[in-house]
């Protein structure tokens, strides 16, 4: 089967494949540009090998897809194969699974080599993402819906704290509205007590606050126009120095795809995606390639914010790498380089470097219908 999905987290994700070639690695690189650090990789129709449950056939899909998961710039340790039958369900669930035939199926060729645990036990020893309630409020909006008096959004809260009743900044437009109701949220048993132990979900209630990792319903009071509000735009403090910026102009650094056909030049249309934005973009100049090595100021921020979250795994290797300075100026970018760019948006979008907000900090180039380059933002309203 094909396909990716992520997780709510945006920290693991389960990645359908036919087999190892390029939609695989395409796919496992842009998980791993889109901040997923945890894997499990489910290999299906074990049980309608040659050899019913084939140990060897398990190890060789094993040793075809480490190369390009290691490569992808994930940690091996936080990744597991899980070998299962999707027909029958064995070892999703339970390691016994039921075919329509009869209630019973043989597991006897798994449980000679394999004595690992299942797949939802798998799902449940994901570590979940470190919540980021001390950064001003960001709050990406995914959909909007009129009810009765109230405009509601459905989205994600990505960093900070949102308070029933606060008043919100909508952005890039820059209408005041306020949270009248929060649905879908969490709820501590006592006000104001923000603790992991003291958290209870339910999302039929109403809640006083929705902090970072939540994804909420929010009912919007003092908007009268639905095209005020939608997909891809940001709810914030509407404090001056809590706002999130908007801009047209960023500089970024980026990794071309390795299957990249037609070069990158300055002057090259594309379509620029983060969380529910898409918009067109084009490349206004190409600042310098990079490659691995020496100490480099371009990334010295990028990792001071990830050792501040103790989370060093939580961007790409090859953006995580320091980077040098290889060539200033290039004239193209083909497949597989690290480049740092400037780019310019058709629109004004909500977006900050990496650094400050990752979940604002990354985005994905497609041209064509195909993804061309991932980055993250390193400076933004330059010029």
């Amino acid at each position: 089967s094909g396909g990716n999905s992520n997780g709510s987290s945006s920290h693991k994700t389960a990645i359908g494949t036919s087999g190892g070639g390029g939609q695989t690695r395409e796919h496992l690189i842009l998980a791993r540009a889109l901040g997923v650090t945890q894997l499990i990789v489910v290999i299906n129709k074990l049980d309608r090998t040659h050899v019913p449950w084939d140990e060897e056939r398990y190890n060789e899909i094993q040793r075809c897809l480490t190369p390009l998961i290691r490569a992808s710039g994930f940690v091996m340790k936080r990744v597991r194969f899980v070998p299962v039958s999707g027909l029958t369900g064995v070892n999703v669930k339970d390691r016994e699974g039921k075919s329509e035939v009869s209630e019973a199926v043989d597991v006897s060729g798994l449980n000679k080599w394999y004595q690992g645990i299942t797949l939802l036990e798998a799902i449940d020893t994901f570590v979940p993402a470190k919540r980021d309630i001390d950064n001003p409020l960001r709050v990406i909006v995914t959909d909007a819906y009129p009810e009765g008096r109230y405009i509601v959004i459905r989205g994600r809260v990505v960093q900070g704290l949102l308070r029933s009743s606060q008043q919100l900044l909508t952005l890039p437009l820059g209408d005041i509205t306020t949270a009248s109701r929060l649905m879908g949220a969490s709820k501590a048993k006592k006000e104001g007590n923000i603790n992991n132990n003291t958290i209870i979900t339910d999302s039929a209630s109403s809640y006083s606050f929705a902090y970072a990792g939540d994804s909420v319903e929010i009912s919007l009071s003092g908007l009268d126009d639905m095209t005020r509000i939608h997909a891809g735009m940001i709810l914030c403090h509407p404090y001056p120095s809590l706002r999130c910026p908007t801009t047209r102009k960023l500089q970024a650094k980026i990794l071309t795809m390795e299957q990249l056909v037609v070069p990158l030049i300055k002057g090259t249309q594309c379509s620029f995606l983060m969380n529910s934005v898409d918009v067109p973009a084009y490349i206004t100049k190409l600042v310098s390639i990079v490659s691995k090595g020496d100490d480099s100021g371009h990334q010295q921020q990028q990792q001071t914010a990830v050792s501040k979250s103790n989370q060093n795994d939580d961007v790409p290797s090859s953006q995580s790498q320091k980077a040098t300075p290889r060539k200033n100026k290039p004239r193209i970018l083909t497949g597989g380089m690290n480049a740092i760019i400037q780019l310019k948006t058709e629109e004004r979008i909500c977006c900050e470097p990496f650094r400050d907000c990752r979940a604002l900090g990354r985005f994905v180039l497609r041209r064509g219908g195909e993804t061309v380059a991932m980055g993250v933002i390193e400076q933004i309203g330059f010029g």
